[in-house]
């Protein structure tokens, strides 16, 4: 029996994949490197790489302390000028609330988490809120969605995810959970989603009904 759902966020509640991938290009290219939307998606998106293999990869000679520091204000100022909800994110929570016990499980950085969270008033839909500071490995690594179900007091088999790409079914798949995937526009040709137990078009389609019939 489904007692909790676990949503992602990056790419499904909000359309910040297109803002990451803003700040990212601006930041590197301060530095002579110039990233592209394919190497974007295939190492932030699809690996779960981040700035600091990028900065590796590129040979550059920033440390990479300093450089997550000045991302971190242009990150925040765009996270508060350019982003966007996905279309029915809030009243999707509002549904499930009712229902379950829900979990926010992400890899962004805490201080970007709670920027979104508060600019768009999501922090109280949330049993438990967990980033990538909060575990030690990440997806598909199952330990963020495992540390969620624990803190929600329900098993796992208990337990569906909501996810939008490829790593975040194997994720769920490696907690032994089941997952739902609505395919980010940004990237979806890029991932496979056929191991995900349902596949929709959008968060309005997630419905308790929808849920219970896993």
């Amino acid at each position: 029996m489904i007692k909790a759902v676990i949503f992602d966020m990056d790419g499904l509640l909000v359309d910040s994949e297109r803002v990451n991938y803003e700040v990212n290009k601006r930041m590197f290219r301060k530095f002579g490197v110039n990233i592209s939307k394919e190497e974007f998606i295939k190492e932030w998106i699809i690996k779960g790489t981040g700035s600091d293999e990028a900065i590796k990869r590129h040979k550059m000679k920033i440390p990479y302390e300093k450089f997550k520091s000045i991302k971190k204000d242009l990150q925040i100022r765009l996270i508060r000028e350019k982003l966007k909800t996905k279309p029915h994110a809030k009243e999707t929570l509002k549904r499930l609330k009712k229902e379950y016990r829900l979990a926010l499980a992400t890899h962004g950085h805490k201080h970007n988490v709670f920027e979104v969270l508060k600019k768009f008033r999501l922090a109280n839909y949330f049993d438990a809120i967990l980033t990538r500071e909060d575990v030690k490995r990440r997806k598909p690594n199952p330990d963020i969605f495992l540390t969620a179900a624990k803190k929600l007091k329900v098993k796992p088999d208990g337990c569906v995810v909501i996810e939008d790409s490829e790593r975040g079914i194997k994720t769920a798949k490696n907690a032994r959970m089941k997952c739902i995937v609505v395919p980010d526009e940004f990237s979806k040709k890029y991932n496979d989603f056929s191991k995900a137990n349902l596949i929709v078009k959008s968060l309005r389609e997630i419905t308790i009904d929808t849920i219970n019939s896993l």
